[in-house]
């Protein structure tokens, strides 16, 4: 009680912080810039091996565990996760945040060569080494349905399209 007894005795220093905080935030919002498509690096690599005809077992055995070896000698690794199916085999190495993506590809290049001769000689393809990179992926994905006819729901589609990808709606919305 001691606070709110305080805060009613001196109702108009309070009254102006909370104006002073006000300003200073809408402030903030203004000045604050926003790009439509920033680019985002995210520090994880993927190392896509297929085995065609190979059961999960045999997969992590022949193949997920001899490339995890050889990938935790790698420096700046936050996690390292596999997932073995039958078929094919998917490691995801998450690199730490400041980590330059296009050294740690070359990282991981060099110690899936290291493994390879760890790995069944009747491999048809060799590993696949890949970097997720968000920009390719979309941002936002809207389906358009309903009970009225196909031409109209397609022409509603595009007027959304149109409206979407005007970079002036989408950063007036948010």
């Amino acid at each position: 009680m001691l606070i709110s007894n305080a805060a009613i005795d001196r109702r108009s220093t309070v009254f102006a912080l909370m104006l002073i905080i006000l300003i200073v935030g809408i402030y903030s919002y203004v000045v604050l810039p926003r790009e439509s498509s920033p680019d985002i690096t995210v520090p994880y690599v993927l190392v896509v091996t297929p085995y065609e005809g190979v059961t999960p077992e045999d997969i992590e055995s022949l193949i997920t565990h001899p490339l995890e070896r050889k990938l935790k000698g790698l420096k700046d690794v936050e996690e390292i996760r596999s997932v073995s199916a039958e078929g094919s085999s998917m490691i995801t190495i998450e690199f730490a945040p400041e980590v330059d993506i296009d050294n740690a590809l070359q990282k991981v290049r060099d110690k899936v060569d290291q493994a390879k001769g760890d790995l069944p000689n009747d491999l048809e393809d060799d590993p696949s080494i890949l970097e997720i990179n968000l920009s390719e992926f979309p941002i936002m994905m809207i389906a358009v349905s309903g009970d009225k006819d196909e031409t109209v729901l397609k022409l509603s589609q595009k007027n959304w399209k149109i409206v979407l990808n005007s970079s002036q709606a989408c950063l007036m919305w948010f």
